[in-house]
């Protein structure tokens, strides 16, 4: 189903996923999202529509390091079993959960797969999908289509090629359900795009470009290249906003709703951010600046823009940065895919077939299986799959808890909503699973190669009755744990 963004492909997927249930006899629907921080939003939307106990959401499965299978309660056990066998009728959950699930060994992951044999599958963002487990990805998913049942909904503004995929086993390529994509995209096109590729602007220059209107956002490709910016904009605008995952995200709720709020009441709003806003996040800016980086990267971020269709158009700016570091792999390869394209002047962010020009030379470029899982696959390595098929790898980050209160003039730890749930736990000895998913919120994540020297520091610290680790140092009601990279050049990327 390709629709532009902010063309309501959220309720367009439902609408087509019940009507086919109805028609078909599917059990279910299972909606898979790409991001974490866009998922509170979708189970609100849904609330609003079906009410709050008419699905099941499921994700922020951050688990206590003390906890595992052998050292829980009979009751523990058993409502964790309650929730891990996705018995409900609508299910809202991450792709990261759904994937990781299919390709574990792990009974706990496993038990819920049962349920995907004769679903609806709704793949939303289906571009976010890592271009280095594709093949697995869709070798998996045409088996289900084939052999299960399941009706496969792929839910984009920048459609994939999958079946260019060697692993594409469906006997007929994708069918399109919009039924003139290029005249929906020419009709509900919100956006002019200026597109700089010869000139390298500097942060200065690009708060100076930011601030000249009332109301903007920019967005970044790497967290340290938002705090410098940040500064910068700073200097011009003292009430300018922040996002990133230096802040937790009940830290990013409470800055989203300051952001629609003074979108919506006309005041001034700058916000400062990397690419955490630009799948789903219903914001609204009259102008949005981007660092150059891959093309589904620039056209999501434009769907910030005149998102809700004012005659108006939008304004667009793609900008080469002083400072162009970038992630490494199939993001930077697509970067300067889509400058040489933008340079050839094939770039139309109005057609369809743009984006499928542009992820088969994407896919043409990169490994679909760089971790050889098909291969552990055929030789029915299951341990071997499951450790290797890690869309979040394991030993890249670890949750922190931190002292975000959202109402004192000082983040620390004590007092803070985190400390509070923990302390209320000790009194009471519950669920540790449920006590972790509630801490969710207030964690961020920190790259494990910057621990040793963190504990050493007593900047992070254990919780013995937990096992949860605790920031100690301060928590910046702006940036997060960001101010501590700023000073003290440790770093948490």
């Amino acid at each position: 189903m390709t629709i532009p963004t902010g063309g309501g492909k959220t309720r367009a997927a439902l609408g087509f996923a019940f009507t086919h249930a109805q028609t078909h006899k599917h059990r279910r629907v299972i909606v898979a999202l790409p991001y974490t921080s866009i998922l509170d939003q979708m189970a609100s939307e849904y609330a609003d529509i079906f009410g709050v106990d008419s699905f099941l959401p499921h994700y922020s499965t951050w688990q206590s390091p003390l906890e595992d299978e052998n050292n829980q309660s009979e009751s523990d056990k058993a409502r964790s079993y309650a929730e891990e066998n996705w018995d409900a009728s609508l299910i809202l959950t991450t792709a990261v959960q759904l994937f990781d699930s299919i390709f574990s060994n792990r009974p706990s992951d496993c038990r819920k797969l049962h349920r995907l044999a004769g679903s609806i599958i709704v793949l939303d963002e289906v571009q976010a999908l890592p271009v280095n487990y594709l093949s697995p990805i869709v070798d998996v998913l045409s088996e289900l289509v084939k052999n299960y049942g399941v009706t496969l909904l792929l839910s984009t503004a920048t459609p994939v090629p999958l079946d260019l995929i060697n692993t594409f086993k469906i006997d007929h390529p994708p069918i399109e359900l919009v039924s003139n994509p290029l005249g929906v995209y020419r009709e509900l096109k919100r956006v002019d795009y200026q597109i700089s590729t010869n000139k390298v602007w500097n942060w200065e220059q690009v708060a100076d470009e930011l601030c000249t209107g009332q109301q903007g956002m920019v967005i970044v490709n790497t967290k340290k290249q938002s705090l410098g910016l940040f500064d910068a904009v700073k200097e011009r605008e003292s009430e300018a906003l922040y996002l990133s995952t230096y802040l937790c995200s009940a830290h990013r709720r409470r800055v989203i709703k300051e952001v629609k709020r003074r979108l919506l009441a006309g005041e001034p709003c700058v916000l400062v951010t990397t690419q955490i806003v630009e799948a789903g996040v219903d914001i609204d800016f009259p102008v949005v600046m981007r660092a150059i980086g891959p093309l589904d990267r620039i056209v999501q971020a434009a769907g910030r823009c005149n998102r809700e269709g004012k005659p108006e158009h939008g304004r667009m700016v793609v900008f080469l940065p002083e400072d162009n570091a970038m992630p490494k792999g199939a993001y930077e390869t697509g970067a300067h895919i889509f400058q040489s394209n933008v340079e050839a002047n094939r770039f139309d962010p109005d057609d369809p077939e743009t984006f499928r020009r542009y992820f088969a030379e994407l896919l043409g470029y990169q490994q679909t299986d760089g971790k050889q899982i098909m291969e552990y696959r055929r030789a029915l390595m299951f341990a071997t799959t499951a450790q290797e098929f890690k869309m979040i790898e394991d030993d890249y980050e670890t949750n922190v808890l931190v002292g975000y209160q959202p109402d004192a003039e000082t983040d620390e730890w004590n007092g803070s909503p985190a400390q509070k749930l923990i302390e209320e736990d000790h009194e009471k000895r519950s669920d540790l699973r449920k006590l972790f998913r509630d801490l969710q919120q207030y964690s961020v994540g920190v790259t494990n190669r910057k621990l040793v020297t963190l504990k050493r520091l007593g900047i992070i610290t254990e919780e013995t009755a937990t096992g949860a680790l605790i920031w100690r140092g301060n928590y910046d009601n702006q940036i997060g744990i960001g101010r501590f990279e700023h000073e003290k050049n440790i770093g948490i990327e």
